[in-house]
């Protein structure tokens, strides 16, 4: 059987966007205070999962690499352009109340 990596997911702490209801895909909004927080929250449990040789990596969209910073706790994050977010076409930048 194949030894796999352990791998953790983390997602984007709540942005600008997600407050009003936005589509984002490829576009970014800035992390919110709440954001911050949350990405503070998963940095506390990070530091149970993830040892000294984890390898941290990230979208490079703002609000990802943001977010990994602050649950990386001071961990260097990689920029990787394979995890960017899809583009949401017509959608991108709606509300989700208009589509």
């Amino acid at each position: 059987m194949a030894a796999y990596p352990e791998l953790l997911i983390l997602r984007h702490g709540e942005t600008e966007w997600n407050v009003e209801g936005r589509m984002q895909g490829d576009l970014d909004s800035p992390l919110t205070a709440a954001g911050r927080a949350q990405a503070r929250a998963q940095a506390a449990l990070m530091r149970q999962w993830a040892g000294p040789d984890f390898t941290w990596y990230a979208s490079p969209k703002g609000r990802a690499l943001d977010t990994a910073e602050i649950a990386g706790d001071g961990v260097p994050v990689i920029p990787d352009k394979r995890l960017r977010e899809i583009g949401m076409g017509s959608w991108t930048g709606r509300l989700r109340s208009e589509i």
